[in-house]
């Protein structure tokens, strides 16, 4: 009423009030706002939305003064250990750019497409050379970018479930095929189209085997935007050196929200770049594409304009890249897949253990992964006033490093809850498959009803749980 307008146009400035409420609460510079302001309106607009600005920090000084509310006073230092505030979309182009992402191609779907927006945007003050193009759909977007590893560049895509599963088949044959790529997936509500502005982590089970036969995916789980560019710089790496699709599942939670964290560390490593062949052409004799010389079940990779032409192929093949229906050659290739898909546990992150110094019986352990990670310590500390201390593992990549969880679950006295964000206990699952003799002292506690996880609801079903 303090605003002279009309009516309807008074509703609109509620959002301008409540925003310059909170900042004076807060502390926060108001001449920024002023700015914005100034930036988005003109004219009698920006002097309704100016007055309705002077409006709500007036009422804001006035509740502070009767001490009906407290200001939030700045802290000294309270910026040097968290200094960022950024989401995970824009940690993830970073990464990418770091990596030194030579094509990324992406079709729009939420909760991903500000990676996209991300990249055109910080691209210009990166030194590396970027093509950046949205296609028609998500067939095009990772088919273009099967072809960009194919001929030798870091390439990349970012969807969210639906369009994952439409990249699937070329995602197997970027498998089968032996090519390098990226796919940052940014999780939201399944199945179908699902809730798209909503969080979740249903998307692991599928991405675990992402196509038809014998398709086995690495993947990497990020748990905050620092992750997001830690994994996304390491993904490219990963990818060149075992000549294979790379998986990063984020989700909205972690993609879309801003939090605080420290700046981003510059890699300190070269870049991969794997076994090329005119790398190596020296050493090179009577050269197979498929071929495994080194013992190590990677193949040495040649690309175009090099001395070491071949033919792609999704079907069987020899050591050459021939067509062939041999069993002898369809084998060996499957095997030596196989065995190069398990050797990733050398490269990938693996968990990280936090261990109580408590000796107590009533000793429980905890499993998570992803932006589940964020409420761990609260979930801690709770359990505590409860009489309970928490062991902590965190996965970070897939295939699982069970060496390490069979080492955390030793102690078969402790009851062990695997908390995620999906209704089946996806992960809980994962880890059952391979060690199925520490299934009895599993118990999934599962969130699914698309808001982020919360510290309260958990420790209440883990107590539940216990009793």
């Amino acid at each position: 009423n303090n605003i002279d307008t009309k009516a309807p146009i008074k509703k609109l400035l509620k959002n301008i009030i409540s925003i310059s409420f909170l900042s004076e609460i807060f502390n926060l510079d108001n001449e920024v706002m002023r700015a914005v302001l100034k930036e988005k309106f003109d004219g009698d607009i920006l002097q309704l939305n100016q007055s309705a600005f002077k409006l709500g920090i007036k009422e804001a000084k006035k509740q502070i003064q009767n001490n009906n509310i407290i200001q939030i006073s700045k802290t000294k230092n309270a910026n040097k250990k968290h200094p960022l505030l950024i989401d995970g979309n824009t940690g993830a182009a970073i990464g990418m750019l770091t990596a030194g992402c030579q094509v990324f191609s992406w079709y729009p779907i939420t909760p991903s497409t500000s990676i996209a927006e991300n990249l055109k945007k910080i691209k210009p003050y990166s030194k590396n050379t970027m093509s950046i193009t949205q296609s028609e759909d998500e067939l095009s977007a990772v088919s273009m970018v099967v072809g960009a590893g194919w001929a030798g560049a870091r390439a990349a895509t970012a969807t969210s479930g639906p369009g994952l599963s439409l990249m699937s088949e070329a995602l197997g044959y970027a498998y089968f095929a032996e090519v390098p790529l990226v796919v940052c997936d940014v999780q939201r509500m399944g199945p179908s189209t699902g809730l798209p502005t909503k969080t979740s982590q249903g998307d692991l089970s599928f991405a675990t085997q992402l196509s038809h036969g014998d398709c086995q995916s690495i993947i990497l789980f990020p748990s905050n935007p620092e992750e997001c560019f830690k994994m996304n710089y390491q993904s490219f790496d990963i990818a060149n050196y075992l000549q294979t699709p790379i998986l990063i599942l984020s989700d909205l939670d972690i993609g879309m929200n801003i939090q605080s964290c420290p700046e981003f560390s510059y890699p300190e490593s070269k870049l991969e770049t794997g076994k090329l062949s005119h790398i190596q052409k020296k050493e090179l004799k009577n050269w197979q594409r498929y071929d495994d010389p080194d013992k190590d079940f990677i193949p040495i990779r040649s690309i175009p304009g090099s001395l070491h032409p071949y033919l792609t192929r999704g079907t069987g093949h020899n050591k050459k890249g021939d067509y062939s229906e041999d069993p002898k050659d369809f084998s060996k290739l499957l095997k030596r897949l196989h065995l190069k898909y398990k050797s990733c546990l050398k490269i990938t992150p693996p968990p990280v253990v936090t261990k109580t110094k408590n000796s107590d019986k009533k000793c429980i352990q905890l499993i998570a992964y992803g932006s589940t990670d964020q409420i761990i310590t609260e979930v801690t500390e709770k359990l505590k006033l409860q009489g309970y201390f928490a062991e902590y593992l965190k996965i970070q990549s897939y295939p699982l490093h069970t060496d390490i969880i069979k080492d955390f679950l030793k102690d078969n006295n402790k009851n062990c809850f695997i908390i995620e964000q999906n209704a089946s206990g996806q992960m809980k699952n994962l880890i059952t498959q391979v060690l199925p003799e520490y299934a009895n002292q599993f118990t999934g506690i599962t969130h699914y009803n698309g808001l982020p996880i919360d510290a309260d609801s958990v420790t209440k079903k883990i107590m539940e749980n216990l009793k």
